[in-house]
């Protein structure tokens, strides 16, 4: 019986990114990138993990704790390599763990089904060692496999000790091991750091497995281990993970009118028969109904979107919901807690929030409908807003069904208007209005003929 725990090494200061922000804590599809490698080690239900973080460790636990609650942090201190890292690690693991999988937390793009099939392998081989390998495009940077005459690895050379001949082989270690628990607690204490870094390499314990058992490997794309180190390694992880995204949501019947410009983070769904159009952005868990369409460059975050729903351009939805069949943009903003009714209309420059529209709804122009609830069939004239703060608290507007509300009124919460009412054009409603009247401010008007503005009257001479 195998049982797994793992080591996650965190603990880098990113210098390469140039930021003082950890390279962990940059997102991939929505989620950090230490968040990402702690949901594979989540969907393998591996039992323990332990991190080893420095640099940002806090943010960086915080980060891994979203995805794994029972994660548990050891700080290195001052990193001195990857061996190091697994000998601080070593004593937080359970006495249980037989096995140990040991891997960078900075390969945002690695899936679970590659290693789990390591960590069978490595448990039918009964094996000391085993590890992931990848055939580079350029090797450069990477720890060069050397294997012998019979294809069987002989050990693993850093970067800094490669002759040129060896820096000429392309396959390259991903820095995903898993080992067994008894032999990696005494093989690690006889690491040395005599190289031209000071380091201890984690590598190092290949050489030391080789002399007792064939190390077995399998080989997966490189994009999968890709370490995120630099910027450019950042965008390129986001555009594969995009594309991924993309491609599988293509395969289930969804139509991208511009697929390379859309951003979709991991958590985001989408029906067949949607079509989602340019430069449009779906974060968080937003969910996409079956037929329904976004308009280009809109951004949807932690929003659901029903059957046959469009969404015109430019519209921006937060944490809200927009039912089957309803209509919102172009230009209108949906701030959190909204939920727009089936076939209702939400149309150019109306914000809502915490607004509750019933079925057939219309509120088509220049609006704000904050803290309200709005009854089936109402319409709301241009220029409406609902006055809801005194400065210090919100207060809340309810109309009933069937409300015509006139342009250019104030609805000065808290405030109720009866089913059927009628707010004339204009009008500040300061108290409820029963079921099917009609509240009005009345004005007069006044005309003077023969006008002339200040500024175009002949001055009389000094």
């Amino acid at each position: 019986m195998h049982r797994f725990a793992s080591i996650v090494l965190a603990a880098g200061k990113s210098t390469r990114m140039k930021s003082p922000r950890s390279k962990l804590l940059y997102e991939v599809g929505g989620v950090p990138v230490i968040g990402r490698v702690a949901r594979v080690l989540r969907d393998l239900s591996i039992e323990a993990g332990v991190f080893v973080v420095s640099y940002q460790k806090d943010e960086v636990m915080d980060a891994v704790r979203r995805q794994l609650p029972d994660a548990a942090g050891v700080d290195q201190g001052e990193p001195r390599g990857t061996g190091h890292a697994v000998q601080c690690a070593l004593p937080a693991l359970p006495p249980w763990a037989t096995d140990v999988v040991v891997l960078a937390g900075d390969v945002p793009l690695l899936r679970a089904e590659s290693l789990q099939r390591l960590m069978d392998m490595h448990a039918r081989a009964g094996a000391l060692a085993s590890f992931l390998t990848f055939e580079a495009a350029d090797p450069h940077g990477y720890g060069r496999v050397l294997r012998d005459g019979h294809g069987e690895v002989q050990y693993i050379m850093e970067q800094t000790e490669c002759t040129p001949e060896q820096a000429a082989v392309r396959e390259c270690n991903s820095g995903l091991y898993v080992f067994c628990r008894s032999w990696l607690d005494e093989a690690v204490p006889l690491l040395r750091a005599d190289n031209k870094k000071g380091e201890f390499f984690l590598t190092d314990l290949i050489m030391l497995a080789v002399d007792k058992v064939r190390v077995p490997t399998i080989t997966v794309p490189e994009s999968e281990v890709m370490g995120v180190n630099t910027q450019m390694d950042l965008a390129r992880a986001k555009r594969l993970a995009r594309e991924a995204r993309v491609r599988r949501f293509m395969e289930e019947g969804v139509c991208f009118t511009q697929p390379d410009t859309v951003e979709l983070d991991d958590d985001v769904a989408i029906a067949g028969g949607a079509i989602i159009e340019g430069q449009v952005s779906l974060r968080g868990a937003t969910v996409i109904g079956a037929c329904a369409r976004v308009g280009q460059g809109s951004v949807l975050e932690d929003a659901r979107v029903g059957e046959k729903a469009r969404i015109l351009p430019y519209t921006v939805i937060e944490s809200s919901v927009v039912r089957d069949g309803a209509r919102v943009g172009p230009y209108s903003h949906l701030r959190p807690g909204s939920d727009v009714g089936e076939d209702a209309h939400v149309g150019n420059f109306v914000e809502l929030k915490k607004a509750t529209l019933a079925a057939g709804v219309k509120a088509n122009h220049l609006s704000y409908l904050g803290d309200v609830t709005i009854g089936e069939a109402s319409n709301i004239g241009a220029g409406t807003i609902t006055c809801n703060y005194d400065g210090k608290r919100k207060f809340h507007t309810t109309l009933g069904a069937r409300v015509f509300v006139g342009s250019d009124s104030q609805l000065v919460a808290p405030v109720t208007v009866g089913d059927g009412a009628y707010v004339g054009t204009g009008t500040t409603v300061l108290r409820d209005v029963p079921a099917g009247a009609l509240v009005i401010n009345p004005k007069s008007q006044e005309i003077r003929e023969g006008w002339i503005p200040p500024f175009a009257r002949e001055k009389k001479p000094e």
